[in-house]
Parts: structure tokens; sequence; C-alpha cells
């Protein structure tokens, strides 16, 4: 449930999903009624666009994305490795709301368990570089075997001609 006053969010339980509430708040708690019977009750949140959320009110799906945190997504990536690691502690960097991301970092785990470490590294390092946060576009290079492409492209010298002009050529003009 959104309340426009404080821009922030506040969990109701998942049964009430779609359903009308009517929320009564004061200058310091919130209470969601349904029915007239009190459903939620919360202290009123003032970080502007966060979550309250109560883990008795969501789903049993869901109650394990409670206890995460990024520092529990950055911890996990620092045992597969650095480069890992640092990718994911960026992705939290974006400004995005964190729980957002966790299904983004649970992705990134299981592709550390199924594919090769330095594929991945390789992958991580090529979006850190062109700033691309995203479970998709690492997923996309590893399918795609872009990480065994080089990225640098062969220096070649330029055929001698006649109709090359050099440095000399413009030095006489100045």
């Amino acid at each position: 449930m959104y309340l426009a006053r404080d821009n922030h969010y506040f969990s109701v339980p998942y049964t009430l999903i779609g359903q009308r509430v009517k929320v009564i708040y004061t200058r310091s708690m919130l209470y969601v009624f349904h029915k007239g019977e009190r459903v939620a009750i919360h202290s009123r949140g003032f970080n502007q666009g966060s979550y309250s959320t109560l883990k008795e009110h969501l789903c049993s799906q869901h109650q394990h994305y409670r206890d995460r945190s990024p520092e529990y997504y950055r911890s996990k990536a620092a045992q597969h490795s650095k480069v890992l690691s640092r990718y994911i502690s960026l992705l939290f960097k974006q400004g995005k709301i964190p729980e957002q991301l966790y299904r983004t970092c649970d992705g990134l785990l299981a592709l550390g368990r199924k594919v090769d470490k330095e594929r991945l590294e390789k992958a991580c390092n090529t979006a850190m570089e062109y700033k691309v946060y995203s479970y998709t576009f690492i997923k996309n290079m590893l399918e795609n075997n872009m990480t065994e492409a080089t990225a640098e492209p062969s220096a070649r010298e330029l055929p001698e001609h006649g109709n090359v002009r050099g440095k000399t050529y413009y030095d006489q003009y100045q």
C-alpha cells in the first residue's frame, strides 16, 4: 500500500492484494483496516520512496527475501569472485530499490554456479566497462560466447601510396 503524503510503501497481508482497505494515520503510526478489522499497524516511515514490510504479510514464497540485504549478496558474490562482488556492488549503487534487485542477484549467483568462473568474470568486466548492470546482459554474453571474442581490434599500418599526406605536409601551412 502506498501513502502518497509520505511517498512511502507499507505492507498489508498478501491475502488482501487487490482489495480495498482504509488507512488511518497519526504523526507516528499508521493503521490499516479491512472491513472494519485492523489488519496491519506500522510506525510511520519518512524515508522517501522506501518500504516498511512485515514478514508475516508476505506469502511463504517471498518471506526468504525479507532476510536478504545488499550486504548478503555482496558476501555471497565475494565467495565466488572479487569481480562478481564488485559487479553486484555497482548494481546496488544504481539508485534502484534494493529489493527490486534481489532477483537479478539471485540470477547472477546461479550463473556463478553454472558457468566457468573466468568466463563470468570476463562478462562482468565487459558489462562494467559499458556500465550495463543487468542479469540479461551477462546471460546473453555467456550464451552467445561473447566472452571469447577479442575486444581490441588488430592494429594495422596503412599501406604506402602517393595520395597520403603526412605530418610534414601540414606543418608547412602553420
